[in-house]
Parts: structure tokens; C-alpha cells; sequence
């Protein structure tokens, strides 16, 4: 999901999430050696790093470490900036995950019984 986001700029349904509209916002991303050929949200990885697996209840969730970088995600899905559902893993990621996650305990049984 973190790549989807930051890396390739793409929102929840594979959909471009848009293009830089600040052209002095995109004059800052270039000073800082940034790309501006698409929004990526990626400037400082504060963003990126705030992003959290976690528990509630006994559903496995995503959120936030901080309510500024809530805030700054939420703000990216309004319609006067991408309109778009970004911070929600696709079905792909999902299923990714499960695989991932399957793989790992079966690894850790096999070694577990030694058949590794």
C-alpha cells in the first residue's frame, strides 16, 4: 500500500491520484529534489512512516501514529485535492497480506518441527 501511495501515486482503485496544482508547492518539491510529474505524497516521509498496522477489537486495522498526519491524509481524499480513496489497502494488497501471512506460519511451523 505504501508503494502504491508513495512510490507510484495511486489511490485504492489504481487511479492516478492527480497532479500537483500549487505551482509554488512544486517549486518546493524541486528544490528538494522531488519529483512533480504526478502526487505522490511523498516529501518528507512523515507521512509514510505515520502510517500503522494495528488491533481493535479483534479486527486488524490501519491507521495513524499522529492526528496531524490523520488529518493530512484525510485532507488528501477531499475533492479539492484528489477525490479519491487513497489510505484503504485494495483487494490485491489485502490478499497480498493473507498470502504473506500464510507463508509466514507455515515457515514458522516447519521450523518449528524442524523441517526447515
Amino acid at each position: 500500500m505504501k508503494q502504491r501511495i508513495f512510490n507510484r501515486g495511486l489511490a485504492t482503485d489504481g487511479s492516478a491520484m492527480g497532479a500537483y496544482r500549487s505551482a509554488q508547492y512544486r517549486k518546493q518539491r524541486q528544490s528538494q529534489g522531488r519529483q512533480v510529474g504526478y502526487k505522490d505524497l511523498e516529501f518528507n516521509s512523515y507521512l509514510r512512516n505515520a502510517i500503522q498496522q494495528g488491533k481493535a477489537g479483534n479486527a486488524n486495522v490501519l491507521g495513524f501514529t499522529t492526528d496531524k498526519m490523520r488529518l493530512i491524509a484525510g485532507y488528501q481524499q477531499e475533492a479539492r485535492q484528489t477525490g479519491k480513496i487513497i489510505f484503504e489497502p485494495s483487494q490485491n494488497e489485502i490478499d497480498l497480506m493473507l498470502e504473506t501471512h500464510n507463508d509466514e506460519i507455515t515457515f514458522a511451523l516447519k521450523k518449528g518441527l524442524g523441517n526447515v
